[in-house]
């Protein structure tokens, strides 16, 4: 979050600042303990990328009270078992079923970021990782012929 960044001696070992930067995108453990670290990151791209899958702002207040924080919406949709529903119109128009599971996948892999512990969180390594898993599969369903050689 670049609303974190901060000139500073090179020689500091880490700088002590109350909690700031910009709402939806912030690590929830942030508020508590007043530390980034590089799960807080992984939970920034969590909401970037439902933020590409939605279409939607990180926060709305334009949306409904409960559904303000585009995580905090996701989610619900996750538990009543609706993450389809919150992927875009536009996106899920015209789509083929492998395209859209495609999406969903992404939209899980978005949630692990969100996770509220970091411990639970995947690293961004992991996350990269999945990612190509995901790419992978689609390509080789879409052209076998490269992947059965």
């Amino acid at each position: 979050d670049f609303g974190l960044s901060r000139l500073a001696e090179t020689d500091l070992s880490h700088i002590s600042t109350c909690a700031q930067g910009t709402l939806g995108y912030l690590d929830p453990e942030y508020y508590r303990s007043y530390q980034l670290t590089d799960k807080s990151d992984v939970y920034s791209f969590g909401v970037v990328l439902l933020e590409l899958l939605t279409s939607e702002k990180a926060i709305d207040f334009g949306r409904e009270a409960e559904d303000v924080n585009l995580a905090v919406y996701v989610q619900r949709m996750v538990e009543e078992q609706k993450l389809v529903d919150a992927i875009d119109p536009a996106l899920r128009k015209g789509a083929t079923e492998l395209e859209v599971e495609t999406m969903k996948a992404l939209g899980f892999l978005a949630m692990g970021c969100l996770e509220e512990k970091r411990q639970n969180r995947p690293s961004m390594k992991q996350v990269v990782e999945e990612i190509e898993y995901i790419i992978s599969i689609a390509t080789a369903k879409v052209h076998p012929k490269y992947f059965n050689q």
